[in-house]
């Protein structure tokens, strides 16, 4: 999770919505899918779970030094380092954030596509 967060602050995202992260499990609650989950795991998932959210409780004045917020809509979350966002509220947010963006006009044309000079260079090899 936290390379992940990374990832999107180093690509220039600078508000981020968590979904489904409830940094919780139990014998009887495990991940969103079916898998079991022997004692001994749930007990190292839950451990690495606290060290998470102390980590993220010191991280958050860091991260909105740099104009980096993130979000959780999860009400249900024992993860409560970031401010509960609903995820409606979370999408008119995202979407407001975009007014800049028309779908419509951008380009992919020659994105993924190497030049006969930079292959001749090795480039896109």
């Amino acid at each position: 999770m936290l390379p992940a967060i990374r990832i999107l602050y180093i690509l220039g995202f600078r508000r981020v919505y968590l979904l489904g992260c409830d940094l919780n499990m139990s014998d009887t609650y495990g991940y969103h899918f079916d898998q079991d989950r022997h004692k001994g795991s749930v007990k190292g998932n839950n451990e690495t779970y606290e060290k998470l959210k102390g980590w993220f409780k010191e991280l958050r004045p860091l991260f909105e030094q740099q104009d980096f917020h993130v979000f959780n809509c999860n009400t249900e979350s024992s993860l409560k380092a970031f401010d509960f966002i609903s995820y409606e509220d979370a999408l008119e947010d995202f979407d407001s954030q975009m007014d800049f963006v028309d779908v419509n006009v951008e380009r992919t044309k020659g994105l993924y596509e190497t030049k006969t000079e930079e292959k001749e260079k090795g480039v896109g090899k």
